[in-house]
């Protein structure tokens, strides 16, 4: 009894002198990340106290010459205070260290351009577009590039990362169906109201929807259209509430697109069908599906339709 009493009473005063030293010992920890040159650095570059951030860095790199990150963020502070050259300087280093070379390359041409150093820029941001620069948000928003957002060759690399990130919208194949985008009243013949087709632009431009139900509730169908740049034809994949599945594959022709299928017709003999979607101005379009069963010889009217923009 009396050994346990003993270790019992050990064990609260174990207990309360851990308990006391905790704290000091936390407080430490605390006093020691405070003290560590590179947090205090990444510290001040949050929260965008560029001549703090400028003077903790400048003493990471002082004890750490190769650490590329603490290299770009003195940098970024320079460029911050609009110290142009010692943000150039600082760059190279981050790049002599490892640091991503395509980051540097965009860093230093906005730089350079802020600078007045038109063609320097320009040269910069050719490199940064080759080794696979995105960022259409910084070439087109970024308040570094005005200086050179009106030179052609500015133009010309916007358009080039442009295609390379959201090809379909720079690219008017791809829009040559937009003129079937909208909501439409079905009309067939004209002035016979029977359905509803929505059709939507979707996966950046690449893209067309269209969701179409007859106004009696009785039939439905969608189909998802797109161009394809290797093949240089439209594909359009239609599938009904009736579990028909139907593969177009398509041409622009003028002003209309035009596609064909090879089916079937309804007693079963082998078929060609051909649709056409054709403008009328910008509130009408007109989707005329014809079948031959002489290989395209003859063609004869299988549906009529005119999309009226409601």
């Amino acid at each position: 009894m009396v050994g346990s009493r003993t270790r019992w009473m050990r064990n609260v005063f174990l207990g309360v002198c851990l308990g006391a030293v905790a704290p000091l010992l936390l407080g430490a920890q605390a006093t020691e990340t405070l003290g560590d040159p590179a947090a205090k650095a990444e510290s001040l570059f949050a929260a965008r106290d560029w001549p703090g951030a400028v003077a903790a860095y400048r003493e990471v790199v002082a004890a750490h010459p190769d650490d590329a990150l603490a290299w770009f963020n003195l940098g970024a502070s320079y460029h911050a205070l609009n110290d142009w050259q010692a943000a150039l300087d600082a760059y190279a280093k981050a790049g002599e260290a490892g640091y991503a070379p395509v980051a540097i390359a965009t860093r230093r041409s906005r730089v350079l351009a802020r600078e007045g150093q038109k063609d320097a820029a320009l040269v910069e941001l050719g490199e940064a577009v080759k080794l696979g620069l995105t960022r259409l948000d910084v070439l087109e928003n970024d308040p570094d590039f005005e200086p050179v957002r009106s030179e052609a060759r500015f133009v010309a690399l916007v358009a080039e990362v442009r295609k390379k990130v959201d090809p379909c919208s720079a690219s008017p194949e791809y829009q040559r169906l937009g003129f079937w985008v909208g909501t439409w009243e079905v009309q067939v013949p004209a002035g016979n109201p029977v359905a509803t087709s929505r059709i939507t632009s979707i996966l950046n431009s690449c893209a067309i929807h269209e969701d179409f139900t007859q106004n009696d509730g009785r039939y439905a169908g969608q189909s998802l259209s797109a161009w394809s740049a290797g093949a240089k034809q439209w594909t359009q994949l239609y599938v009904d509430s009736l579990g028909e599945v139907q593969t177009w594959v398509g041409q622009i022709d003028g002003t209309t697109v035009v596609f064909t299928r090879e089916g079937t017709a309804t007693d079963g003999t082998p078929a060609r069908f051909r649709m056409t979607y054709t403008p009328d101005g910008a509130n009408r379009v007109r989707q005329f599906i014809e079948r031959s069963s002489d290989q395209g010889k003859s063609w004869n009217s299988e549906f009529d339709g005119l999309y009226v923009r409601q």
